[in-house]
């Protein structure tokens, strides 16, 4: 009888891994027709949230969807897709599928705001569907195109082909810094 070899599960392990390179992205659809991908380097959560866990502020921008308290740590709501300019979430949803960003902050920004007092900000984004996670070369990854709009362009990293469909790729500190800076009117 002949005695098969044995390997250790850390060997099987990197076998795959190094099949499957590349960065793991989450998958979502920031409205019924666009599809995106964002890294999972700042990602610090994916969650449903339902619509009354979320405290509406008065006098906030459109896309400011409010606040929410998870674990003792108050974070803001955002339609992402209304921040970049795209149809905002329908207003009737009982729940949200949300993106919570944990991105770090520059010490300046900490001094410009109060509410910043460590070195990241958590952010979640509302989103119209959360789809999964995917691994993608970044070799897969092409610059984005100029017709963008002025909102979108400096939130897209670049576009991607990915099971028949070009995808957004977003950048997840572009996006938190526009929410920080103001830059974004965020569907205003």
């Amino acid at each position: 009888m002949e005695t098969a070899k044995l390997s250790q599960p850390s060997d099987r392990l990197s076998g795959v891994r190094s099949r499957r390179a590349g960065p793991v992205y989450l998958s979502f659809l920031l409205d019924p027709q666009t599809p995106a991908l964002i890294s999972t380097q700042h990602s610090h959560e994916v969650m449903d949230i339902f619509a009354d866990q979320i405290t509406a502020m008065p006098a906030m921008a459109a896309g400011i969807l409010g606040l929410f308290n998870r674990r003792g740590h108050i974070f803001w709501i955002v339609d992402l897709a209304q921040m970049l300019g795209l149809a905002p979430l329908p207003l009737e949803l009982d729940t949200y599928s949300v993106i919570v960003l944990r991105v770090p902050v520059q010490p300046s920004e900490r001094v410009a705001t109060t509410l910043l007092q460590s070195d990241y900000v958590l952010m979640g984004f509302a989103v119209h569907h959360m789809r999964g996670s995917v691994r993608l070369s970044q070799t897969l990854l092409q610059p984005s195109p100029e017709q963008f709009s002025s909102t979108l362009a400096p939130c897209v990293a670049g576009l991607v082909l990915h099971q028949e469909e070009l995808c957004l790729v977003l950048d997840a500190e572009a996006i938190a810094q526009a929410c920080i800076s103001g830059s974004s009117d965020l569907g205003n």
